[in-house]
């Protein structure tokens, strides 16, 4: 069955959005909005921020600064009690250091100053920062939001498909993948409205918002039978945050602004919601699911089976609020986001297994950002930033930074042109669909409805660009961000013929999703890898995942368990072993050893050899035929991805077992924590191979109670919880 419909071309280019009311679907209702500003709004008119050197960092109360504001140092002191300080907040206690660019990135040194009155920020800064032990002080700044699918619109999503072709080709992506649930995309915007059916599933409601799973991001660990329970189950110093984090907190308004009523100002929560509307437009753009008959579709939504689903197979979108409405007065609304919110969530993201966050708003190197920024590029991830509405060659903070792990996207038009509004400049990575673009989103005087709308901006660009991005990773998950960045970069669409005044100024082309699921840097993906001892002869079998094909495979063997690999088999010899072209889902091949000794223990690495020559390991699955292990040690499916396992037995006393798998060589870090985030001991620091490793934990010197265990390899991190019960 074909995947591809082609849609009539939109004819309208202006700068609105119409938004459609899909309850019932078949019911349409029309309204028209202008879109917001751009630029700076202002600073917080009563916070900084500020980072203290190593050795003032040591030597402050705390709980005392916390408390306060004071902290014990003269100099600090003297300058709070003068502007009537009101706390000092150490922002991220439970940081650990990371190395970025050769410099040591460490977050614990970062403070938040609060004061009883509205100051001059810029100018306390500079006061600040002539304090000894004061490294940086920065104000917080404000900025403006800048297969056939048989989903109801589709039809009218011109950028993923059109009779013209100037899309991203999503139909010809969705033929070879069409997302994966390990792949997180973190929103960083508004909120998300996670309970849209399009993004929640089935069961999501505004009534039931608990019951949201469809594509996005769940913290199952903090829903005990479904429902939070009001503790901090995962360690992560966030309670109950089981789809992510609203970081927004002690906001006011000043003229010409006001806050509106419904809107949540508050104090931080475990509910990301967005009453804006624009952060739940960008999450669509990434992962609304794709042929459930509903509503929209997106670069990576995953594949359905034709109707409403619970758990969809997209990537999974991770909401982080970190942005509200204001009304201007006498009677608009405007989205805005704070720079120390944005800090805030790349930390929370980095730590929580996002890959990838998408960023449409504009920005200033000011609340901690830049070094949030680090940690999460430290991490692991990319970037994806809307390079502006404003049709200037100037950057903003995020899009001027030169890492290269940082995406800043223009926008394009139906006919591949600049769009009008879109910035432009040499900063610029990528282009990509930005003019009414059609995706879900929320209402908030209607809060019970589900919506789509279109949207013009490049906020639409972006999120679209990270959905290829993560649509890239879903064919191989154990790429590297700059490998996947190379892909998408090394695969799009030239425009510059088409935009002649502009070549060279819009990236490196137009994003396409099909053309990078075809490079010859992309390892092939397996479904399986198995190892079979039976009647003399080891039986080696695995299946690819995809259609991508390759030059082949090669066999690597040890004997024992640390002696060298050597190549048994190849493609070049064997044809058994050549790639089979791309006209089957699931290719399977299988190899017959036959050349072992009993008594012996045999490790099996298999190498997939792209175009380029390029061998990426795979296994290693052990066949033990040692006296009283006569059967394979490892038989079944070979994971590709890291996995941290539950300790067992647990509850325990006082020793307790801990397996993770590992998919490719790397060092490893597995450490113990306190139920108060204390570290205990680290279990393990060291280089490992490919493969599947244990570790016991003797905890006899311990007290009954919570502990926990955390992973730390490459960019994976994953923390679990068990219990020492005497």
């Amino acid at each position: 069955m074909s995947k591809r419909l082609r849609p009539p071309q939109l004819i309208s280019r202006a700068l609105l959005f119409i938004i459609l009311l899909l309850l019932p679907l078949s019911a349409q209702k029309m309204i028209r909005l202008d879109m917001g500003p751009s630029g700076l709004v202002g600073f917080v008119a009563d916070e900084i921020v500020i980072e203290l050197d190593s050795m003032t960092h040591r030597q402050i109360d705390l709980g005392a600064a916390a408390q306060t504001g004071l902290t014990g140092i003269t100099t600090l002191d003297q300058t709070g009690m003068q502007y009537h300080i009101l706390s000092m907040i150490q922002r991220f206690p439970g940081a650990e250091p990371k190395i970025y660019k050769n410099r040591r990135i460490d977050l614990r040194r970062w403070f938040k100053l609060r004061f009883a009155q509205s100051i001059d920020p810029e100018t306390l800064c500079e006061q600040y920062v002539r304090i000894p032990g004061v490294r940086e002080a920065q104000p917080i700044g404000i900025h403006y939001v800048d297969i056939i699918p048989n989903d109801g619109f589709f039809s009218q999503q011109w950028h993923l498909e059109q009779p013209s072709d100037i899309d991203v080709d999503a139909p010809e992506a969705w033929d070879f993948y069409s997302g994966d649930p390990s792949i997180i995309v973190g929103i960083l915007d508004s909120g998300v409205r996670y309970y849209h059916r399009d993004l929640g599933g089935a069961t999501a409601s505004y009534t039931t918002p608990l019951n949201s799973r469809g594509n996005m991001w769940i913290n199952t660990i903090e829903l005990n039978a479904g429902i939070p329970n009001g503790s901090d189950d995962d360690g992560n110093s966030y309670i109950d945050d089981w789809i992510g984090w609203d970081f927004v907190t002690g906001i006011s308004a000043s003229f010409p602004y006001f806050l509106m009523s419904g809107e949540d100002y508050d104090t931080p929560d475990n509910d990301p919601a967005d009453f804006n509307g624009h952060g739940t437009h960008c999450s669509g753009n990434v992962a609304a699911i794709n042929n459930n008959g509903y509503a929209s579709s997106a670069v990576a939504g995953g594949w359905g089976d034709g109707t409403l689903q619970v758990n969809a197979n997209g990537v999974r979108v991770m909401a982080l609020r970190i942005g509200y409405s204001l009304g201007v007065l006498p009677s608009s609304e405007v989205g805005v986001v704070r720079m120390d919110f944005a800090a805030d969530a790349l930390y929370y993201a980095a730590n929580n297994g996002a890959r990838i966050v998408s960023c449409s708003w504009g920005s200033s190197g000011t609340g901690g950002l830049p070094t949030a920024i680090d940690y999460f590029l430290a991490s692991g991830g990319l970037i994806f930033k809307s390079a502006g509405n404003d049709g200037i060659s100037t950057a903003d903070y995020i899009c001027g930074r030169t890492d290269q792990n940082i995406l800043s996207v223009a926008a394009t038009d139906t006919l591949d042109l600049k769009a009008d509004f879109s910035n432009y400049g040499s900063w610029v990575d990528i282009s990509a669909p930005g003019t009414e673009i059609l995706s879900s989103y929320h209402v908030h005087s209607v809060p019970a409805n589900d919506y789509v709308a279109w949207l013009s901006g490049t906020s639409m660009a972006a999120p679209i660009a990270a959905a290829t991005a993560a649509l890239i990773w879903s064919a191989n998950p154990t790429l590297s961000a700059e490998q996947v960045r190379d892909i998408l970069l090394n695969n799009t669409e030239d425009i510059n013929p088409l935009n002649p005044t502009y070549a060279g100024l819009l990236g490196a082309g137009r994003v396409n999703a099909y053309r990078p699921l075809l490079d010859p840097s992309l390892p092939v993906e397996l479904a399986s890898f198995t190892a079979q001892y039976d009647s003399g002869v080891v039986n080696l079998a695995w299946e690819t995942f995809s259609e991508l094909d390759n030059l082949g495979f090669e066999i690597t063997r040890r004997t024992g368990e640390t002696g060298p690999y050597q190549t048994i088999a190849s493609w070049q010899y064997q044809p058994a072993l050549m790639g089979l072209g791309n006209s089957t889902v699931g290719k399977q091949y299988d190899f017959t050893d036959s050349d072992i000794i009993p008594g012996s223990i045999y490790d099996y690495l298999l190498y997939d050899v792209d175009y380029n020559g390029k061998r990426t390991a795979h296994g290693p699955v052990t066949v033990d035929l040692r006296e009283g292990f006569n059967q394979q040690r490892l038989n079944g499916r070979y994971p590709n991805r890291y996995m941290l396992y539950q300790n067992y037995p647990n509850p325990f006393n006082p020793v307790t077992t801990i397996e993770f798998h590992l998919p490719r060589d790397t060092h490893v870090t597995l450490k113990i924590f306190n139920i108060l985030g204390e570290e205990i001991t680290t279990l393990l620091s060291a280089s490992l191979l490919a493969g599947s490793h244990s570790i016991e934990f003797d905890a006899t010197q311990l007290a009954s109670g919570i502990y926990f265990y955390r992973l730390e390899a490459e960019d994976y991190i994953k923390i679990r919880k068990m219990i020492l019960m005497r």
